[in-house]
C-alpha cells in the first residue's frame, strides 16, 4: 500500500462557507446545528424542509432530482442525518457539487444510523470523493453501501477510495459505475483488495471505458488473494474477448463469486 499512499489524504480541506461546520469531540453529546444559518437566508428551501419533515425517523429519505445548493446540504445534514437519523439517504441527480459533498462528509463523522448513501448522477468529482473517503477512513462503523455512479470520478478519486479501504472495515458495497477510471485506478483498487481490505463484498466498475486489458492482470492477482469480494461488475469496460476469457477462467472454480462482464 505504501507504493501509492497519498501524502495529502489526511490534510484538512477548506470549508466552503463563512460558517464552517464544527465537529464535536468524540465522547460528547454535542450536536451540530445549522438551523440559524439556514433560516436566516433568503435561499431557505421550504420544499426540501417539508420533504424531510414528512419522512419518519430512522427510515430512508429520498430527495432524488431535487436541485441542491450548499445551504441545502447543511439542512439535509442537520434535519435528515442528525435529527431524523435516516438509515438511507438518496440524493440521485441533485447537481451535488464537490463543496456539497464536503458539507455532507462533515455530517458523517459521528454517524451511527446511516447505512446506505446514494449519490449517483451528480458532479462531486475527485474532490468530493476525497472528502467522503477521508471521513470513511475515520468513521468506519456504520455506512455499508456507497453509490457514486456517474460523478466524473477519475483514477485520482479511485486512489482516494483505495486509501480509505485500507482502514475501513464496514463498507460492503462500492459502486463506481460510469465514471472515468482507467487502468491506474483499477490497480489502486485491486491492490488494496488483494492485500489489505477483507470486508468489501461488491464492487461496481461497469461503464468505465478507460479500463483496458492492462487491468486484467490486476484483477487476476486480486482473485488469488481476496476471498471476501463476492460480486464484480465490469460491463461496458474496454476489455477484449481474450481479456474477459482470462478473467472467467481464473474464477471458474469459485462458486461463491459472480463476475458480470
Amino acid at each position: 500500500m505504501n507504493s501509492f499512499l497519498l501524502k495529502n489524504f489526511h490534510q484538512d480541506l477548506t470549508y466552503v462557507d463563512s460558517n464552517p461546520l464544527i465537529i464535536p469531540s468524540s465522547g460528547t453529546n454535542q450536536s451540530w446545528n445549522y438551523k440559524s444559518s439556514i433560516i436566516n437566508t433568503h435561499n431557505h428551501n421550504r420544499k426540501l424542509e417539508q420533504l424531510i419533515a414528512k419522512s419518519p425517523s430512522n427510515s430512508p429519505i429520498q430527495l432524488r432530482t431535487e436541485k441542491l445548493f450548499n445551504h441545502d446540504m447543511k439542512m439535509i445534514v442537520q434535519q435528515a442525518i442528525i435529527e431524523k437519523k435516516c438509515t438511507e439517504l438518496w440524493l440521485y441527480n441533485t447537481h451535488l457539487s464537490p463543496q456539497g459533498a464536503l458539507i455532507l462528509s462533515n455530517g458523517l463523522y459521528n454517524n451511527i444510523t446511516l447505512t446506505k448513501l446514494y449519490l449517483n448522477d451528480n458532479c462531486i468529482s475527485d474532490r468530493g470523493v476525497h472528502a467522503l473517503a477521508r471521513v470513511l477512513s475515520i468513521n468506519n462503523s456504520t455506512l455499508k453501501e456507497l453509490y457514486l455512479a456517474r460523478n466524473g470520478i477519475t483514477s485520482t478519486g479511485a486512489q482516494y477510495l483505495a486509501e480509505m479501504l485500507n482502514t475501513n472495515r464496514t463498507l460492503t458495497t462500492l459502486s463506481l459505475f460510469g465514471n472515468r477510471i482507467d487502468d491506474d485506478g483499477s490497480k489502486y483498487l485491486t491492490h488494496v483488495l488483494s492485500y489489505y481490505n477483507t470486508t468489501l463484498e461488491c464492487l461496481h466498475l461497469s461503464g468505465n471505458h478507460f479500463m483496458t486489458d492492462t487491468t486484467v492482470d490486476y484483477f487476476i492477482e486480486m482473485f488469488k488473494h481476496n476471498r471476501s469480494l463476492k460480486k464484480l461488475h465490469l460491463f461496458n469496460c474496454n476489455l477484449s474477448a481474450i481479456g474477459k476469457t482470462k478473467l472467467r477462467k481464473e474464477i471458474q472454480t469459485r462458486n461463491d463469486f459472480t463476475l458480470n462482464m
